[in-house]
């Protein structure tokens, strides 16, 4: 039995799907952008490898927003798909809910960043935070992002099916 190891590997890019790309306005496109050169420049993977020998691998991702889920596919530089993450709506839906309600609670409460119940909103955020970053770890076969990068791209698929470029209008 051959067995794996954990080798890392370093984001390259990431598209956005061609219907979400087009279907979206110049501002919302212009925040996705910076959201994956974020991603882009910090990303931390670590991929299954049967040879041990290998360094660093290329990833070169592709979110795909489909009307039940939302799908991540890294591919290597040869093209073979070596990781992938599947939310479907059920799965991802209320932790996406529960955000958004936590983010439009913190706009609209008018408070100052100093006051108790903002900080206490804030703290609810970044666990609802966390929580989604480990459904992202957990439902990513392949590739196993840090908690970071989990951080990450579930900020990105956030703004991408949410319209934040409205939400602090």
């Amino acid at each position: 039995m051959e067995s794996m190891s954990k080798q890392p590997a370093v984001l390259c890019d990431i598209i956005v799907d061609d219907v979400t790309w087009r279907c979206a306005t110049r501002p919302r496109r212009a925040e996705w952008l910076m959201a994956i050169e974020e991603l882009v420049a910090s990303a931390a993977f670590a991929i299954d490898r049967k040879d041990s020998s290998e360094t660093a691998s290329s990833l070169h991702g592709r979110v795909s927003v489909e009307p039940g889920s939302i799908a991540v596919t890294l591919r290597d530089d040869a093209g073979t798909e070596v990781g992938r993450l599947q939310l479907d709506r059920p799965v991802i839906g209320p932790v996406l809910r529960e955000y958004l309600r936590i983010l439009k609670a913190i706009e609209g409460s008018g408070l100052s960043e100093t006051s108790p119940h903002f900080e206490a909103l804030d703290i609810a955020r970044r666990l609802i935070h966390d929580d989604a970053a480990g459904l992202v770890q957990r439902y990513f076969s392949g590739v196993h992002p840090d908690q970071e990068t989990a951080r990450q791209l579930f900020s990105l698929m956030v703004m991408l099916t949410h319209d934040m470029s409205r939400a602090s209008s």
